[in-house]
């Protein structure tokens, strides 16, 4: 009898360090996942709410996820046709990071109206 409980007590530990370790990359997925949801979102907002010209912005969101959208002239090579057209390509750089893990970088072109 005693070596059946003590069998089933390493059982047990056994069987719940693994369902801890499922929970803990159960929570890693989802704050990856929120992070994406909200780059994806700022990255959305770049040309209506954020202005589309050089320059840094950043903030937080409600719960918690923290953001920041880099905006920069994007350089074209020597020789290119970009100077004649009259649009100007950006880059833009959206990342979101929560507290508990979970960044997320983003990066796209977008043209705007040459000045």
């Amino acid at each position: 009898m005693l070596i059946a409980f003590t069998i089933l007590a390493v059982a047990l530990v056994a069987l719940l360090r693994a369902f801890s370790s499922g929970l803990r990359g159960l929570d890693a997925a989802e704050a990856g996942t929120v992070a994406l949801q909200h780059a994806r979102s700022k990255i959305e907002e770049v040309g209506t709410i954020i202005p589309l010209e050089a320059g840094e912005y950043g903030g937080e969101f409600e719960d918690g996820t923290r953001w920041s959208v880099a905006i920069r002239p994007h350089e074209a090579g020597e020789g290119s046709a970009a100077e004649t057209v009259a649009l100007v390509p950006y880059e833009i750089e959206v990342t979101a990071s929560r507290e508990r893990g979970g960044k997320v970088t983003l990066r796209s072109l977008r043209l705007a109206p040459r000045q």
